[in-house]
């Protein structure tokens, strides 16, 4: 069974369409979904897949949590394997319509699919179906290349198709005509489903729904998986599930009205952090991001993210809610939208006073375990999905400080003129502290995505 955890710094997969040659068979991926919440099973009330990549979704419901995903090879004229069989096209190539057959060993259900050159779904069939022959018939008054699949069991054929256009101008259309020489109602047997587009390589947004939660994950599927969504856990920014920013792929999270990066930021070039016994920063204004990694080292970076001093977070500007080092269309996060975050999850935060309030905001924006955190981790649920880590900080006169015991973020709201507001979350405490540090400080940052 495939567990999906968030991971840091995912490879970017090509986006292609994908076609095996020679061979002739559709291929198919199958994926199975289940559901967890505290380690145990919960039923899916359902289940949305949408593909990023080609702009599409499609929606499972209960009982169904198996998605079968169809698509289309470089076939001959008629293909079979063992008793089931796709064959037949006549005439081929054809001017507005033609027909072809499936053959069945045995009743089940059977999936047709016809798809156009570029992999985008044309028309949908999907019923039960009784052993024997069953003839279909496709129209088209444009000229191009269709790929027919027929899909029965484990078992995937496809075939080609040529149009040479022509007819009476009125697009295109599948029709079972016949089962076993006997005509069919057309209308009760067509499937008219929106289209759900795939190749192997697009990126897939899986949302699971249960008892009311929530819970969901993105992947790039080549082969048949088996997902599992682990509710109470957060689950991504449906309309910016992925953010590609500076050779990177971040994982987002929404949490309540707000869609916040689920990792830390980790752009720009790595400065060594110098002691002085001062307060100072070894970052400059250079044109260029900068960053210090825990202990000068970069290993460091790439599982906590980059730890910023406020100002080159910033980019040198004063205004809260700035864009600062994040991508475009994020920024960094306000004190108020601090405020926002815990007080949703805790409406016992105190957003105006300073140190710790409420009674267990950072339990539920820590994650959970040993690996990033020392032990008792205190209450820690990462019920938000913001999968806070323990990557420590730089003081400001240049020691790095707290792995494992502190994580720490930066707000864009200053407290005074050397001073700004961050939020600090402990291994010791399930709250979360509002806390003033100095400009200087090395502290890790979360961008906000805008409205």
């Amino acid at each position: 069974m495939k567990t999906i955890a968030w991971q840091r710094g995912m490879a970017c997969l090509p986006l292609v369409l994908f076609f095996l040659s020679g061979s002739g068979n559709a291929q198919s991926i199958q994926l199975e979904f289940t559901g967890k919440l505290a380690g145990q099973y919960v039923p899916l009330d359902s289940i949305r897949v949408g593909n990023l990549t080609q702009s599409c979704d499609t929606t499972l419901y209960w009982p169904d949590t198996s998605l079968l995903l169809l698509y289309a090879s470089l076939g001959g004229q008629g293909l079979s394997g063992s008793d089931f069989s796709l064959c037949n096209a006549q005439p081929n190539p054809f001017r507005e319509a033609c027909a072809f057959s499936v053959t069945l060993p045995a009743a089940g259900k059977t999936v047709v699919i016809v798809s156009d050159i570029y992999g985008r779904r044309v028309h949908a069939f999907s019923d039960q179906l009784g052993a024997g022959m069953h003839t279909f018939r496709f129209t088209s008054s444009s000229s191009g290349v269709y790929f027919v699949q027929a899909g029965f069991g484990s078992r995937n054929l496809a075939m080609r198709l040529v149009s040479l256009g022509g007819g009476s101008g009125r697009g295109s259309s599948l029709q079972l005509e016949s089962q076993n020489g006997g005509a069919v109602s057309v209308k009760a047997a067509v499937s008219t489903l929106a289209a759900f587009l795939f190749a192997p390589g697009d990126t897939l947004l899986c949302l699971g729904f249960a008892a009311g939660d929530t819970a969901g994950f993105t992947d790039v599927p080549f082969s048949s998986e088996n997902y599992t969504f682990h509710f109470g856990e957060g689950y991504p920014c449906p309309q910016a599930p992925l953010l590609s920013y500076g050779g990177q792929l971040y994982q987002t999270v929404q949490i309540g009205t707000q869609c916040w990066m689920r990792q830390n930021l980790n752009i720009g070039v790595k400065v060594f952090s110098s002691i002085s016994g001062l307060p100072h920063s070894d970052c400059s204004n250079s044109g260029f991001i900068e960053k210090y990694c825990f202990n000068n080292d970069t290993a460091f970076c790439s599982i906590y993210g980059g730890l910023y001093d406020w100002n080159e977070m910033m980019g040198y500007s004063a205004t809260p809610g700035v864009q600062g080092i994040c991508a475009p269309g994020w920024h960094v996060p306000t004190d108020e939208e601090w405020c926002v975050l815990t007080s949703y999850l805790d409406t016992a935060v105190n957003c105006t006073s300073w140190g710790f309030s409420g009674a267990n905001a950072g339990a539920k924006l820590k994650e959970t375990g040993f690996v990033h955190w020392v032990s008792p981790n205190t209450g820690a649920t990462n019920e938000s999905g913001f999968t806070a880590l323990a990557g420590g900080n730089r003081t400001s006169d240049g020691y790095f400080v707290n792995l494992g015991n502190n994580a720490g973020f930066w707000s864009s709201t200053i407290n005074s003129t050397i001073n700004s507001i961050s939020r600090i979350m402990f291994y010791n405490n399930a709250r979360v502290s509002r806390s003033n540090y100095h400009k200087a400080t090395g502290l890790a940052v979360r961008c906000i995505k805008n409205n």
